[in-house]
């Protein structure tokens, strides 16, 4: 009977004793510096584009065509700059909207030079740090859409730092990107200055709307509007004046790339080219580009053809349109690019070899 009920007791007691050496072998490992995880912890979940001219990262619109980029911080919230840190991060990324804005194989950790780091985290220094990079696809909308996704990060690596683990086990972030255009209605004017709700006679008053750059333009105004463009830029200054009356958005993109084919087909002229990106307007416009030592002014149609659009009078042309496309502007007569001659394809006949001795197929 009394061993009944000293037994217990002894159950108590070595319970006790297992839990104190637990307690004791973990003081050990924290005493060592081990923990569960030293390295990745988190992920900003602001979506910001990179301006590469200021090294800069800016909560904003992601550009279609872009990236978005998501700080990668550490147990303390601290941005990561050592690569010992991230060496072999997973990124997977479970969509609930938005899959088909993200470019194949868009998904990666980078790691970008910050000049404006203390706007991600509070006290950080100008530095290289890591970033979830999410690429989207190139699109021409006058809509915006959303990436609803989950990111899931893992990493096997413990690290070769002593005493450090920087395992990463299943950390799941919730993020959202808007995909859009920086230079965009909704935010009314550029940084230069560009108003992009139009609501007067002028878009870009005393500025110029600048080569490879997207407007999407929104209009309140029932007359005619100029837009300007080049104004301050060698052999690249016209206006395009178009009555915008009940005219829906639309986005605005022009380069000054001038087509291979047509350079090489014409070595010895001058060429300047102005490239459009087919922007419909409802009314038909006047186009005016103005330009020295030019004589003729073409459209470069889709099928490689150039239609005569007028001869210049003294420094300055000017035509209807009531969609944007691709223009030349040169000083001699244009050729167009020769097509491209597809090889007629040769059908070999089919000869029956045999032996003669034997009459079998060799």
């Amino acid at each position: 009977m009394k061993f009944r009920r000293i037994q217990p007791m002894k159950k108590v007691f070595a319970l006790v004793l297992a839990v104190a050496m637990v307690m004791s072998l973990s003081a050990v490992a924290f005493a060592k510096g081990v923990e569960i995880n030293d390295g990745v912890a988190d992920v900003d979940t602001t979506a910001r584009r990179y301006a590469a001219d200021s090294n800069k990262m800016i909560p904003d619109v992601i550009q279609y065509g872009k990236a978005a980029y998501f700080a990668i911080l550490d147990v303390e919230g601290n941005l990561i700059t050592r690569h010992e840190i991230v060496d072999g991060l997973k990124v997977k990324v479970e969509y609930e909207m938005g899959k088909e804005l993200v470019a194949d194989a868009g998904v990666s950790v980078v790691k970008k030079y910050v000049e404006n780091a203390s706007t991600i985290v509070d006290g950080a220094e100008a530095g290289y740090y890591y970033f979830v990079e999410i690429k989207t696809v190139a699109k021409e909308t006058t809509s915006d859409a959303d990436i609803i996704a989950t990111l899931e990060l893992n990493k096997s690596k413990k690290g070769d730092d002593e005493g450090k683990n920087y395992k990463v086990k299943d950390l799941e972030i919730d993020i959202e990107v808007n995909v859009g255009y920086e230079n965009s209605y909704y935010d009314w004017y550029t940084d230069s200055g560009v108003e992009l709700y139009v609501y007067g006679d002028t878009v870009g008053d005393n500025t110029e709307l600048e080569p490879e750059t997207y407007y999407l333009l929104k209009y309140d105004y029932d007359d005619e509007t100029e837009f300007t463009f080049g104004a301050f830029a060698d052999q690249n200054e016209g206006t395009f004046t178009v009555d915008v009356s009940g005219q829906g958005k639309n986005l605005l993109y022009y380069d000054t790339k001038l087509d291979d084919g047509i350079a090489d087909a014409n070595p010895d002229a001058k060429i300047f080219a102005l490239n459009f990106n087919n922007t419909k307007f409802n009314r038909t416009g006047e186009f005016m580009y103005e330009g020295e030592d030019f004589e003729y002014a073409y459209q470069l149609m889709a099928d490689g053809s150039l239609k005569l659009l007028g001869e210049f009078d003294g420094e300055e042309i000017t035509f209807k349109t009531r969609v944007l496309g691709s223009y030349l502007f040169s000083d001699v007569e244009l050729v167009a690019a020769p097509a491209a001659v597809e090889e007629p394809s040769v059908e070999v006949p089919t000869v029956d070899v045999t032996n003669p001795a034997t009459g079998a197929a060799c």
